[in-house]
C-alpha cells in the first residue's frame, strides 16, 4: 500500500504554506488502502482564522483562489507539460459533500495535473474533526504527511465488512445524507460491506430510514 508521490508532496507543499497539522483523510486513504484507485483526494485543514496557524507569503491571512493557485503550485506557466485542466473554484455549500456538516468553513475544488481535490478548512483540528465528524468508520483513516493512521472505528469496519456510523455529531439531514447518498456511493465499490448504526445513532438511524423510504 503507498500513496502517490505526487499527492505527498501536495499534502507536504501545504503544511510548508503553514497548514501544519494539514492531513488526507478518508475515501482517499481508504481506497489506497484496498488498493483501489481514489476518486479523488480531500486534504483538511484548520482554518488560520481560528487556529493561529499561519498562511506563509504572499496571502497571510486568507485562504482564496490566489492562495491555493500558489500553494498547490498550479501557475506554471513556464512548464509548457502543465495540465490545462488545472483550476480553484470555490465550492457550494449546497452541493458539496463537506459544506453542510458542523465545523466546516469553506471548501474549496483543486485540479491538479488532472487529479481532483478538496481542499477544506475547519474550525476545529483535523484530526480531531475526522474523528468527531466522519459518519462511517471505513472512513477514518489519514495521512499527516509521514504516516496513514488507521482509527479503531476503521479497523472495526475492516474486519467486520460494515459500514458502521459512528459520527458523533450528526443531524438528521447529515443521517439521511449517510443513508441515501454516502452509503450507495461506498457500496459500488464496496459492495460486501453492509450498513448498521453505532448504538449512540440508533435513534437517528431509524428516523432517517423513515424519511428515506417515503
Amino acid at each position: 500500500m503507498q500513496i502517490d508521490k505526487e499527492i505527498i508532496q501536495t499534502l507536504r507543499l501545504i503544511q510548508q504554506h503553514g497548514f501544519r497539522s494539514a492531513v488526507i483523510a478518508g475515501g482517499a486513504i481508504r481506497d489506497t488502502y484496498f488498493n483501489q484507485l481514489p476518486r479523488d483526494v480531500d486534504i483538511f485543514v484548520y482554518d488560520p482564522g481560528l487556529s493561529g496557524e499561519e498562511i506563509m507569503y504572499p496571502y497571510t491571512g486568507t485562504v482564496d483562489s490566489n492562495f491555493l493557485t500558489q500553494c498547490f503550485r498550479l501557475d506554471r506557466t513556464s512548464n509548457p507539460r502543465r495540465a490545462s485542466s488545472d483550476r480553484v473554484t470555490r465550492a457550494s455549500n449546497s452541493i458539496c459533500s463537506y459544506g453542510s456538516l458542523h465545523g466546516v468553513t469553506s471548501v474549496w475544488d483543486v485540479m491538479k495535473d488532472c487529479v481532483p481535490y478538496q481542499f477544506i478548512t475547519l474550525s476545529a483540528p483535523p484530526i480531531d474533526w475526522v474523528n468527531q465528524s466522519f459518519d462511517f468508520g471505513l472512513c477514518k483513516a489519514y495521512y499527516d504527511g509521514e504516516k496513514i493512521r488507521f482509527t479503531s472505528d476503521f479497523m472495526f469496519d475492516m474486519q467486520h465488512k460494515q459500514l458502521t456510523i459512528v459520527g458523533k455529531t450528526l443531524t438528521l439531514g447529515q443521517m439521511v445524507h449517510a443513508i441515501d447518498v454516502h452509503a450507495p456511493r461506498i457500496q459500488t465499490r464496496y459492495p460486501a460491506y453492509t450498513v448498521v448504526p453505532a448504538p449512540w445513532n440508533e435513534k437517528l438511524y431509524t428516523e432517517a430510514k423513515k424519511r428515506v423510504s417515503k
